[in-house]
């Protein structure tokens, strides 16, 4: 989220061109994670095994907001 700060006061501060009236623009930022992301679904979910498997190969594990699933 820091990243996301830094770039959405960045672009604030920077002078556009306005969008014509009645339409909004916007910005869209993506970013890379620096390793590889795995993620659990709402179906089954990963197994003990899976999950220490996964531990072992140095993921975290995260709990996703609107979900009671975490991802690893």
């Amino acid at each position: 989220l820091g990243l996301q700060d830094r770039w959405l006061r960045r672009l604030q501060a920077e002078p556009g061109i306005e969008a014509p009236s009645g339409t909004e623009a916007g910005a869209l930022l993506l970013c890379e994670p620096a390793g590889p992301v795995y993620t659990a679904g709402l179906r089954g979910g990963l197994t003990p095994e899976e999950t220490a498997r996964l531990r072992a190969l140095g993921a975290e594990e995260s709990a996703v907001e609107g979900t009671s699933h975490p991802t690893a």
